[in-house]
């Protein structure tokens, strides 16, 4: 595969990731990351093609491990290093946001820990 095939596929899978990362987890059931929003089916429903696929659709689509291997095989050795490297760095830009905010805001989660007496209830009012 070509370079600038190999940077529009990158682009792709980058541009996947930005779009779900606020709402992304592993689901170790299909043993890749989907998209998880408590108001797709709210949206779904207020579609009017019924048919129409969930907005999780993209990245469980394409970030499956069937189809990660898939496109490792087409993008060739330096392909997959170039992907590989690219999702990397955005792992690593987005873990330094979340050390911040865990640092920026240690005292409060620190008061939250100390006082959480596991009732989940306490926080309906």
């Amino acid at each position: 595969m070509g370079t600038k095939s190999v940077h529009k596929v990158v682009k792709f899978y980058l541009d996947l990731l930005n779009d779900d990362a606020n709402q992304c987890v592993y689901s170790t059931n299909t043993k890749s990351f989907i998209r998880v929003d408590k108001s797709d089916e709210h949206h779904h429903s207020n579609k009017k093609d019924k048919n129409a696929p969930p907005l999780s659709a993209g990245l469980e689509k394409y970030a499956k491990p069937s189809e990660m291997f898939a496109l490792t095989t087409l993008l060739g050795t330096q392909g997959a290093r170039t992907l590989d490297s690219a999702i990397l760095s955005f792992i690593a830009v987005n873990v330094e946001k979340i050390k911040l905010y865990l640092s920026v805001n240690e005292v409060s989660l620190g008061q939250f820990s100390n006082h959480f007496s596991g009732d989940v209830t306490a926080f309906e009012r």
